[in-house]
């Protein structure tokens, strides 16, 4: 099953596609049965690494293809070693460490895709 794709950057907001019938999977009588096709959203880039001080900016694709709008909240596992901008996603490494950076779709906060960000000095 195919989806939507949304990109999400500078005010973290993006636009889905609608999806088409292909992305329905067939039923056994050959008749398209529609389903959501809701992945949760891929973050790019997948993994990082920054020395202190760096900023990174990332993005996240994914929808719910009903053309809907969709919103991602940014969050970090350990903010004493990255903060993330809550709407931009913009990472700002603050101390040597590991953090996960999650992407959390506002209207639905199951939906949620992550990032792994190692900071050096």
């Amino acid at each position: 099953m195919r989806s939507a794709l949304v990109a999400v950057g500078l005010v973290g907001l993006g636009f889905a596609a609608a999806c088409g019938p292909s992305d329905s999977p067939l039923t056994q009588s050959g008749t398209q049965q529609v389903v959501g096709c809701l992945d949760g959203p891929t973050v790019s880039p997948a993994s990082a690494t920054l020395h202190a001080g760096d900023t990174l900016r990332v993005k996240a694709a994914g929808g719910d293809c009903t053309g809907a709008t969709v919103r991602f909240r940014w969050s970090s596992s350990d903010v004493t070693v990255a903060t993330v901008d809550g709407d931009a996603g913009l990472i700002r490494a603050m101390k040597p460490g590991s953090v996960t950076i999650t992407a959390t779709e506002t209207d639905n906060p199951t939906v949620k895709g992550a990032m792994f960000l190692q900071v050096n000095p």
